[in-house]
């Protein structure tokens, strides 16, 4: 099965799976789709995990829960969400963001 990985942070995410000889780069806010099967070998890499749960954002809720990802309300905000909030008078849900979101998502606040 095919899953969507995308780069929220500002900076190039690259991650290297030694089973299988993969190697990728995500330039800022680039969007690769991925086979599932890689994505649990990047969970068993070093900093994989790092990865997946503070820069780039999984598109397959079950998978993430498979893997046990840390992904708390914020991981799942795309930049639309990220427009509203900041476009938004709700200064409990900015603040909220600003204190759970993964870091790829902070560097996406910062560029808008």
């Amino acid at each position: 099965m095919e899953v969507k990985l995308r780069n929220r942070s500002s900076s190039t995410v690259h991650y290297s799976i030694e089973d299988g000889h993969i190697k990728r780069s995500f330039m800022p806010r680039e969007v690769k789709k991925v086979s599932s099967e890689e994505v649990e070998k990047l969970c068993f890499e070093e900093g994989g995990r790092v990865l997946l749960e503070q820069y780039l954002q999984l598109s397959d809720k079950e998978l993430a829960e498979k893997l046990e990802l840390n992904t708390n309300p914020e991981y799942w905000y795309d930049e639309n969400d990220i427009k509203t909030i900041l476009q938004g008078n709700n200064i409990e849900l900015f603040e909220d963001a600003m204190d759970y979101a993964p870091e790829g998502m902070i560097d996406l606040i910062k560029d808008l």
